[in-house]
């Protein structure tokens, strides 16, 4: 029975390595949404806007990719610290505006559970 169990096991590994070029191809050029690259988004020092969100988004969604992971920066003055500090009211207003727009456009999130690197906005 084991070897039956294997048997099955290596069939199956060997069937998607007879896939043709072709195949592999396609699969490429318009993968399916679950295998679609994600960006690396970095939100620096609170320098977060709505019109900012939505270029990203789009910007993200026009060359294919299917998501973003999202980490929070801080890193003093560099660049200049924006209006929105991590977690602030307004960081919070922007971050449900970035996941209704992301919603908009079919694209996933994740994000890092904390601020990372320099203390954080």
């Amino acid at each position: 029975m084991k070897v039956l169990k294997m048997l099955c096991v290596l069939v199956t590994a060997m069937s998607c390595v007879w896939a043709s070029a072709e195949d592999h191809a396609a699969g490429f050029a318009n993968p399916a949404e679950s295998n679609r690259a994600w960006a690396f988004w970095v939100w620096q020092n609170g320098n977060i806007t709505k019109e900012g969100i939505t270029a990203d988004l789009e910007a993200m969604k026009n060359v294919g990719l299917g998501g973003a992971l999202i980490m929070e920066l801080g890193y003093g003055n560099i660049p200049p610290r924006g209006e929105a500090d991590f977690l602030s009211d307004k960081w919070r207003e922007l971050f449900a505006f970035m996941l209704s727009e992301a919603n908009r456009l079919g694209l996933e999130i994740n994000m890092f559970a904390s601020a990372a690197f320099g203390g954080g906005g």
